[in-house]
């Protein structure tokens, strides 16, 4: 083991003689030590033996200068990380196996966990942002091989964690547009009846964020509409308009949230109902 991680590649050489063998699960010996002992290492040993992804193409690493098979290690890896729990890891290597529906699958597990906090760098969620963005850029030229429910849900939670950057730093226009393509929530009562019938379709874990995303913007109508009713009006008109449609929003919102197919907290409600009688 101190051998292992101190120099990679001179244990390689050592576990390089187990390569005729076979584990207990009839695996090759070499492979299944291979791969523990790429579980093991450092996230730089790591890249140093499997390589990295440079688009959907890995690059190679020590490893594959043996007589080994990669996608075996590769595979024996991810599914170790992953029955460990250490699913950012199990990511990056079922990226690397380029199984696109374990990754998207994980990642939306890992995005709806911390998908409403703050992300200071450094952060989980800063970390799985970037990871985020990484696979969309990389997965937008290519056929992923995914069922669509798991594509539509990854790409869901991760525009929401953009909603939710816009939601903290106060870009409450920003982030209404946001909301407003993501068509999750409806921003007018007409949208209602369509907002709730998509919803049953989406996955748990887009489900999971919806009693968030809805105090979040809700918030947002509310702070705009007390900000506008608190300057003078240039303009009354146009002002009594603005404050109408935000009203109309509000309404939308907790109209939408009482016909849910989900059991919303009784909390959530309330506040939504709250916030919606103040702004009249």
């Amino acid at each position: 083991k101190r051998f292992e991680s101190s120099d990679p590649k001179e244990g390689l050489h050592y576990l390089f003689l187990l390569r005729c063998m076979k584990d207990p699960y009839d695996r090759n010996m070499f492979a299944a030590s291979a791969a523990e002992m790429v579980v093991d290492a450092s996230p730089a040993n790591r890249v140093l033996l499997v390589g990295k992804l440079d688009k959907d193409r890995r690059l190679p690493g020590i490893l594959d200068q043996f007589q080994i098979n990669m996608d075996d290690v590769i595979n024996i890896c991810a599914e170790t990380l992953y029955r460990k729990g250490l699913l950012e890891d199990a990511v990056m290597m079922y990226d690397l196996a380029r199984n696109h529906e374990k990754v998207l699958s994980l990642m939306c597990t890992l995005l709806t966990q911390v998908v409403s906090q703050k992300g200071p760098p450094g952060s989980l969620r800063a970390r799985l942002q970037v990871t985020a963005m990484d696979i969309s850029t990389r997965y937008k030229d290519i056929a992923i091989q995914a069922p669509s429910e798991v594509v539509s849900s990854f790409y869901t939670l991760r525009d929401l964690m953009v909603f939710f950057d816009q939601f903290h730093n106060e870009q409450y226009q920003s982030a209404l547009r946001t909301i407003a393509d993501s068509k999750m929530l409806p921003l007018q009562v007409k949208e209602v009846d369509e907002r709730v019938n998509a919803l049953r379709r989406v996955s748990p874990e887009v489900a999971g964020t919806l009693a968030d995303v809805l105090l979040a913007t809700m918030t947002i109508l509310y702070r705009q509409y007390q900000k506008l009713r608190s300057v003078e009006p240039g303009d009354k008109i146009a002002r009594e308009q603005q404050l109408h449609d935000l009203r109309e929003q509000a309404r939308a919102l907790t109209s939408f949230a009482g016909t849910l197919p989900y059991r919303m907290p009784n909390e959530t409600n309330s506040k939504l109902v709250q916030m919606e009688i103040l702004m009249h």
